[in-house]
């Protein structure tokens, strides 16, 4: 599941000085309602309580995890190290994973803990030898670089947030490879090595670290995985390198090999390097475009050789498979100019694994849950909301009733149904199930994804309780530096007329590369306005150049920058920028307020 993009233009548009401010969403609860907050809390529970009706009756290896992170915490290497090397004494190479080791890391860092980064020096240096050690200070440094680094196009991302994640990274390159040197006997190290240095592309540096992965773990497919990726064109690599790659590894391979599966990543990898080689056209010119690239490029033998991958359902672990379905069906089917490709891969997984994707399902057939959340996904980014609510709901009965190897594997597969359905619940402005459902994910899996962490922050500012929306956001950004329940603490300090506080939550979102960065910084301009102190407006709006982008940024994004340094500057006595801003803000948009302010500076500079 990858992070969404809510960001819109609607939001930004809110942050415009004198007419245009934030809109008022929700009821804003009086204190002489303010017990209402315990209907709805209880209301919650009871409706959370139906999706869960049972409590778990394992430990999941996401808990454990975060035990043994809360033991480097407190200093308890010891026990910390236990605790992974049992782990990974108990891992095993199967099919597309090191199992359950590689699922173990996934969770043990995730996000920014200066107390853990402390500890995991203080590890470091009291044990030097420490194989364990040095891995999970790279995974710390590599998760955090992530977040340092966000989601921009590398062009768009500050130059001091460029820096950072460039050294995050390369401390994160440096403790594997120490970890690797003094134990080399677990691939997941390996695995890390790559996922570290691919964001460099297709380097000789890339290459001889998948070689000396492969010769130690033959049969490790994420090795495979990751080398593919780099060889896109986009990253360095070419079509016929990609081809070469997979004719050499998978081809080779013997019948029923894991392996195979590369030639469907292959497929999605070819759909996106046709779009991606469109980039000089827009809308339907580059869907047409994306279309007649795949036409070249795609060729029959592939479509050949993908039948063996799907092929794999019968000759492997049918729960592992849906797992690597699950990320690679929604690659094909995002890619726009393929849909008719991908439509058809589609379809022909389903048949292999007795399934359909029809939105109605007929009498006494069953799907496979995968696919039915698959098909909700392209509802959903088709904006057929309700479509998209009934596959994902039909996705849940075909859950409770397939087959899994355990009751984790059970338990995670309704996380990621629950976490849809609430952020699906979310574009339908349903935030009272939004809560419903995050609350149930958390409750059946664990609090497993970052980056879902500020939804009741958000459903409960949206819906009016404002005191309930600061508690939620508060406990989310004490357990991490979470710039999304930082954002909407912001939101939320702002609507109770805390503006000091709102101003100390925006800075740091502003100065990252969170999707929320541009709303940040106009609203902390916004609110300046309000105290009147302009120099500060327009010192933060010149800061964060960002915002006055035209390459990144939406029109109404600009227009609605350049407007409010527009009003900064005219406050200031600077008339002819002030002018010269408007006329670009009306560029851009068209803002009532920058037309007034324009007239008003034309008599002004006439005089």
């Amino acid at each position: 599941m990858s992070a969404p993009q809510w960001l819109s233009s609607k939001l930004v548009m809110a942050g415009m000085l004198a007419l245009f401010v934030w809109p008022c969403i929700g009821v804003t609860r009086t204190a002489a309602a303010a017990e209402t907050i315990e209907a709805l809390n209880a209301e919650i529970a009871s409706e959370t309580a139906q999706l869960v009706p049972k409590p778990r009756s394992i430990v999941l290896i996401s808990e454990t995890a975060l035990k043994a992170r809360e033991a480097i915490k407190w200093g308890d290497f010891a026990a910390a190290g236990k605790t992974i090397s049992d782990i990974l004494a108990n891992s095993h190479i199967e099919n597309w994973r090191f199992y359950p080791f590689n699922l173990f890391m996934f969770h043990i860092a995730r996000e920014q803990d200066d107390v853990l980064l402390a500890k995991l020096n203080e590890w470091v240096d009291s044990q030097p030898d420490s194989a364990i050690a040095y891995l999970v200070r790279a995974k710390y440094y590599d998760d955090v670089g992530w977040v340092v680094r966000g989601s921009q196009f590398w062009a768009n991302i500050q130059p001091k947030n460029r820096e950072k994640y460039q050294q995050y990274l390369q401390q994160a390159a440096e403790d594997v490879s120490s970890s690797i040197q003094i134990k080399s006997d677990n691939p997941y190290a390996y695995f890390l090595l790559l996922e570290i240095i691919k964001s460099g592309g297709n380097t000789a540096e890339v290459d001889d670290a998948f070689k000396k992965g492969i010769e130690k773990f033959p049969t490790y497919y994420p090795l495979y995985e990751q080398r593919l990726f780099t060889l896109q064109p986009k990253w360095g690599g070419s079509i016929g390198a990609m081809y070469d790659f997979v004719d050499r590894y998978a081809a080779n391979a013997p019948a029923g090999s894991p392996l195979k599966m590369l030639y469907a990543r292959l497929y999605a990898h070819l759909m996106d390097a046709a779009y991606y080689s469109c980039g000089g056209f827009d809308g339907d010119a580059r869907q047409k475009c994306s279309a007649t690239q795949m036409d070249r490029t795609i060729d029959k033998a592939l479509e050949g050789h993908l039948t063996e991958a799907i092929d794999l359902y019968d000759k492997t672990d049918h729960y592992q498979f849906t797992g690597m379905m699950w990320s690679i069906l929604p690659q094909m089917l995002a890619v726009s100019g393929g849909e008719a490709r991908a439509g058809a891969v589609l379809e022909q997984v389903a048949a292999k694994m007795g399934s359909g994707n029809q939105l109605v399902t007929e009498p006494g057939q069953h799907n496979n849950y995968m696919l039915d959340a698959v098909t909700a996904s392209v509802w959903v980014r088709s904006e057929f909301y309700d479509n998209a609510e009934k596959k994902f709901l039909q996705a849940l009965d075909e859950a409770a009733v397939a087959p899994f190897p355990d009751e984790q594997s059970k338990d995670f597969t309704l996380y990621a149904l629950y976490e849809d359905l609430a952020d699906l619940y979310r574009r339908k402005s349903l935030f009272e199930k939004m809560i419903v459902y995050r609350n149930a994910a958390v409750a059946i899996a664990g609090d497993v994804d970052i980056n879902a962490r500020h939804l009741k922050c958000l459903g409960y500012f949206q819906l009016g309780y404002m005191e309930e929306a600061l508690k939620e956001c508060t406990l989310e950004v004490d357990r991490g530096d979470d710039r999304d329940s930082r954002y909407w603490r912001a939101r939320v300090n702002a609507a109770m007329g805390r503006k000091d506080e709102a101003l100390l939550d925006y800075l740091p979102v502003a100065d990252s590369e969170s999707r929320w960065r541009t709303s940040a910084v106009i609203n902390m301009s916004v609110l300046y306005g309000d105290k009147g102190d302009f120099n500060s407006g327009l010192n933060v709006l010149e800061s964060h150049p960002f915002v006055f982008n035209e390459n990144s940024e939406e029109k109404s994004n600009l227009a609605v920058a350049f407007n409010n340094r527009c009003y900064f500057r005219m406050k200031l006595g600077d008339l002819q920028k002030a002018l010269d801003d408007c006329n670009t803000s009306l560029k851009f948009g068209n803002i009532p307020d920058a037309f007034s302010k324009k007239n008003d500076l034309m008599k002004l500079l006439a005089k």
